[in-house]
């Protein structure tokens, strides 16, 4: 009995071995109608000349479903048909099923808990609209933008879900979205933490932020990178939005990096035999990017060789010039040469 049971399991595995090793000679869809056969099987991973395998055949009946359900065939089937094998086995013809059943599309994108003044420019902003097929990627791109125009728009806490989808016996959709718009936020103060040296005053300008102010993710994402932007921060933190009620406090974390440097070298040369005076030779690069905590900027350059010529530069830098935010830059430059040494 337990031969038999033996010779049994091999031929069993042996019939997997072979079914394995057998190579595809043809490929066949059939119930389409709304998709070509040829086009379904560019998607399929089994092709004609390739070794045949179950388990990528069953993975391709489910691309086939996948790709019908993007389309709005959410009861579409695919199955094996037929594996018909050659007389020794080592090749075969594979068919598979399609059943495509009933297209639905949206009839109509549901928006409740949304006020009637922002319920036109929510839905103008919608991809996911009536007459199309139901894809879920999309479906949250648009809850996304949904988020970032309440964002934009003095409402950060604001959530959207999907309340369901309904599918009427007309072969129609209908999509609903239910939102939480959530408290307005006023910003009302702004609070920064890691300055040692920089003035406040000079963050706070270059915020931009004019308080009261309604919250708006936009400018909000922008005040970090203009306090970048200004190269005297070693690192900066997303802004931090802090509740109080309706009212917020936004709160900036910065770190200050090291805003000046000063590299020189510098010689005496002595007087020549014949006599006259000896002189000084040398370099010297002085860089201030943040000028007594205010962001202004200032640089030196002096280089000197011996007694042929003398090189000064100086650049200085005013942020916020009366007002506005325009940087007025300034340069000076001189060079002196003794032509006797040309």
């Amino acid at each position: 009995m337990r031969r038999r049971f033996l010779l049994l399991l091999f031929l069993v595995l042996a019939l997997f071995a072979a079914a394995d090793a057998a190579v595809v000679t043809r490929v066949t869809v059939r119930g389409a109608s709304a998709k070509t056969p040829r086009s379904l099987l560019t998607l399929l991973a089994t092709k004609e000349g390739l070794p045949f395998s179950l388990p990528t055949l069953r993975a391709d009946c489910e691309t086939i479903v996948a790709a019908y359900r993007a389309e709005g065939y959410y009861a579409a089937e695919s199955w094996i048909d037929t594996l018909l094998y050659a007389p020794d086995s080592a090749s075969l013809d594979v068919t598979l099923g399609v059943q495509e059943g009933p297209r639905y599309l949206i009839h109509e994108v549901l928006l409740e808990g949304v006020s009637d003044t922002s319920r036109d420019d929510l839905r103008d902003a919608l991809h996911t609209a009536a007459g199309g097929a139901l894809d879920p990627a999309l479906l949250e791109e648009d809850i996304a933008r949904i988020l970032g125009s309440y964002a934009r728009r003095a409402h950060p806490y604001a959530a959207v879900r999907i309340g369901g989808v309904e599918a009427r016996p007309d072969t129609t959709l209908a999509v609903r979205l239910i939102v939480e718009e959530g408290p307005a936020v006023t910003i009302r103060a702004v609070r920064i933490e890691g300055l040692s040296s920089t003035r406040e005053e000079v963050v706070l300008r270059e915020t931009r932020l004019r308080l009261p102010e309604p919250y708006d993710e936009e400018r909000i994402g922008a005040v970090a990178d203009r306090l970048r932007r200004l190269t005297i921060f070693a690192e900066v933190a997303p802004p931090e939005l802090r509740m109080s009620d309706t009212s917020g406090v936004l709160v900036l974390r910065v770190s200050e990096g090291r805003t000046s440097s000063l590299d020189g070298v510098l010689g005496y040369a002595p007087a020549p035999t014949g006599g006259g005076g000896g002189s000084v030779a040398g370099l010297v690069d002085l860089d201030v990017r943040n000028l007594a905590g205010t962001a202004r900027a200032f640089r030196i350059h002096w280089q000197r060789d011996a007694r042929a010529s003398q090189e000064i530069r100086t650049r200085y830098a005013e942020p916020w010039l009366f007002g506005p935010p325009l940087t007025v830059h300034a340069l000076f430059e001189q060079r002196q040469q003794d032509s006797t040494f040309v």
